[in-house]
């Protein structure tokens, strides 16, 4: 059954994927009557195959989108009410196949809404005469849709007789689903954007199946004759007379048959790689979705284009980069694109113009996004920054416009007044950065008032191959991504300088900072006293910093893959690779490396009791509860952070008065004090006017959030969605 249920997740998939680019076909087209055709026959497809499995709620959904195609075919007419509706009922049904691929059940999606609004719709149509008859149906099917024919009658009768089951359906799933609000509240988040389950179905061209079928017969060819090889040399072993020129030839055939083997594998590889490479042509329905959706909602009329269809790419990296173009097209409609009046005032097009541009760049994905909105004040950011204490008041007054523009992305950053459904959580831009930094990409952001705004990202073309330079630190092998490296060179001390107390080193006739890495990275390291330092010298865009290592081993191209387990959390490390030796390597986030810098008042030393509390940040974590406070401090503690706590407000303020700390982060109910007034009290300590607090609270409405940012802090996580990879991104970005 399962393996049969296979096929009907894929066969979804693909329907749905139609009907959704049908649809948004159909609504620029409305007398399109082969896209309506088309939609019907997906509907009574999928309404026959779920049926075939007993999948009750889901056939039900198709069988409603069907009696609604159905009326549409009839009258010939079709609305962007009708559209909307459709393209709802078609999300729904995708998060229906995706529990269903997860092992779970197709009733813990949320259906209520979705039915009452198909079945009021359909009631409507029909009382306005558009209702056609089971019988025309059936005819009509016969005549238009013969593929549907290939279909098991015998499920016919059982599918139509849901029609009058509906209710009973939608309580079975209103029943399920207030079993299940955590999922369902997880169906909600953004991330579900991003989801994908173990098994992904990649096609590969038949021309290419044939040659890793060839391919593979020559490896197993070439391996029998490593074998024979291998045992003949085994035998001269044996033999007393055996001459060194006989070893020598057997040695030769050795290594010719393993160079045969390595062309293979290369072969191999290469075709797999072009396997996982898609057309972002192919994903475009994805970005028009979130345009189209979002603008009605909006009520903002806006022209999206796409530039780059025929570009290939990465379908991980694809993957990886739907939620951040989520947020960005997200921020563009909401932020960005005025509403008609706004641009007759301006005199501008009342339709805005959103671009979305992809290219390749030599071996680096470059993605652009440009609207022609209301565009970034530099002044206004700087005034929110400030009144959202996101850094240090001095620093943003001592910014340029162009630097005040990358304030956008600080956690917590929002010029919304207020929290709604679109906007006012300040979590959209975190994300971009966060996801495109580790990914080892970079994002530049350029924008005119009341012109445009272009946010640009380059990236690696793959997340999965790259170029590397290996180093030693330790007893650990660490990869700098090549893009990344500027120079590596022997260090005297005579070289070495001083400025404001830190060491610097000359680059490009550039003052550079050298530190140690592995007091960058906290490892363990016994240095000993020497003339010369190894240094790598690594660059972020237009930053520079020496780092002090142990050992070169020189360029590597590297088959990275992601980090798993315990090792996700650790901001410092993008990926890890098995080296020849079997030995790990891990790929050095730079992004992180810089940012961690950034936080660093002075170099240190290479004596490590004596920058632990330099480098180090040290955290407060309050809440009445021993559970949490425990989970956080080992989540915070684990990840190389200091961590003292408090169980109420009141005691949080003694160790505020004694100890010095980078961070807060404080529950709302507590005895004695609560969170909200603890906030406010540090707020008004003029040490700690810009100190990031983060709340961490099972308070989840609206207005609980916009008190806690009244107070002061710079971010709120409900407990009940509590992600420990989000928390840890969040601690960190606000450190």
């Amino acid at each position: 059954m399962d393996d049969e249920l296979k096929y009907f997740k894929d066969e979804a998939d693909e329907i749905l994927e139609k009907m959704t680019k049908d649809l948004l076909a159909l609504e620029k087209d409305k007398d399109n009557f082969d896209l309506i055709n088309n939609l019907f026959r997906y509907a009574h497809t999928l309404k026959g195959a779920a049926s075939v499995f007993n999948l009750r709620a889901t056939a039900s959904l198709f069988h409603l989108m069907e009696d609604m195609l159905s009326i549409i075919r009839q009258s010939k007419q079709i609305h962007s009410d009708d559209i909307t509706l459709l393209l709802d009922s078609v999300s729904i049904s995708e998060e229906m196949i995706e529990a269903l691929k997860q092992g779970r059940s197709e009733n813990v999606i949320n259906t209520r809404d979705i039915f009452q609004k198909l079945e009021a719709h359909v009631k409507k149509q029909e009382k306005e005469g558009k209702k056609i008859t089971q019988t025309q149906t059936q005819t009509q099917i016969q005549n238009q849709d013969p593929s549907t024919k290939r279909h098991i009658n015998a499920k016919v009768d059982k599918s139509n007789a849901l029609h009058s089951n509906r209710s009973d359906i939608q309580s079975i799933t209103s029943q399920k689903v207030q079993q299940s609000d955590f999922e369902t509240t997880q169906r909600q988040k953004v991330c579900n954007l991003n989801t994908k389950t173990d098994s992904v179905n990649v096609r590969i061209a038949s021309y290419n199946i044939d040659r890793l079928t060839n391919l593979s017969n020559e490896l197993l060819i070439n391996n029998a004759r490593m074998k024979d090889i291998l045992s003949d040399i085994k035998q001269l072993n044996h033999i007393e007379k055996a001459t060194n020129k006989e070893y020598e030839n057997e040695l030769e055939k050795l290594e010719n048959s393993m160079e045969r083997g390595h062309i293979f594998l290369k072969e191999i590889s290469d075709i797999i790689m072009t396997a996982r490479l898609i057309a972002i042509g192919n994903r475009k329905v994805f970005f028009e979705k979130i345009v189209r959706d979002l603008s009605i909602k909006l009520k903002k009329r806006v022209n999206f284009t796409l530039t780059g269809e025929d570009m290939l790419i990465d379908r991980d990296l694809f993957e990886n980069l739907r939620e951040p173009i989520y947020h960005i097209l997200r921020n563009s409609l909401i932020h960005g694109i005025e509403n008609d009046t706004q641009r007759r005032q301006k005199n501008k097009n009342e339709i805005g113009s959103i671009m979305l541009v992809f290219e390749k760049r030599g071996d680096l994905l470059h993605l652009e996004c440009i609207d022609d909105g209301r565009g970034l004040d530099p002044q206004k950011i700087k005034f929110t920054a400030k009144e959202k204490n996101i850094y240090n008041h001095a620093i943003i007054d001592e910014m340029t416009d162009q630097e005040a523009l990358s304030l956008i992305f600080a956690p917590g950053f929002s010029t919304a007044k207020d929290i709604t459904e679109y906007a006012g959580r300040g979590v959209g831009m975190d994300i971009i950065k966060s996801t495109i930094s580790n990914l080892g990409g970079f994002i530049q952001l350029t924008s005119k008032i009341d012109q445009f705004t272009n946010i640009s990202i380059t990236l690696p073309g793959s997340v999965n191959l790259i170029d590397t330079f290996m180093v030693r630190v330790s007893k650990h092998n660490l990869l700098f991504p090549l893009k990344n490296v500027a120079e590596t060179r022997m260090v005297s001390h005579e070289e070495i300088s001083f400025e404001a107390g830190s060491k610097i080193i000359m680059f490009k006739d550039l003052p550079v900072p050298l530190l140690y890495l592995s007091n960058l990275l906290q490892i363990e390291n016994q240095f000993t006293d020497t003339s010369n330092y190894n240094v790598i010298i690594i660059k972020d865009q237009e930053s520079y910093v020496a780092l002090i290592i142990d050992e070169f081993f020189g360029k590597k191209e590297s088959i990275v893959k992601p980090l798993e387990g315990a090792l996700k959390s650790i901001k410092h490390l993008r990926s890890s690779t098995i080296l020849e030796n079997g030995h790990p390597a891990f790929v050095i986030n730079v992004a992180h490396i810089f940012e961690k810098i950034k936080r660093i008042s002075r170099i240190e030393t290479p004596n490590m009791s004596s920058i632990q509390e330099k480098v180090a940040d040290n955290i407060l974590v309050v809440d009445d509860s021993l559970t949490t406070r425990t989970l956080l401090s080992n989540i915070l503690s684990e990840n190389g952070y200091v961590v003292k706590s408090a169980k109420s407000g009141k005691e949080a303020m003694e160790l505020v008065s004694k100890y010095s700390f980078q961070l807060i982060i404080t529950d709302i109910e507590m005895p004695e004090m609560d969170g909200f007034e603890l906030s406010a009290k540090i707020r008004s300590i003029d040490a700690y006017k810009s100190l990031p607090i983060i709340i961490v609270s099972s308070l989840s409405d609206d207005t609980m959030k916009r008190k806690g940012l009244d107070v002061g802090a710079n971010a709120y996580i409900v407990k009940n969605n509590f992600d420990k990879h989000n928390f840890l991104n969040t601690v960190d970005r606000l450190i």
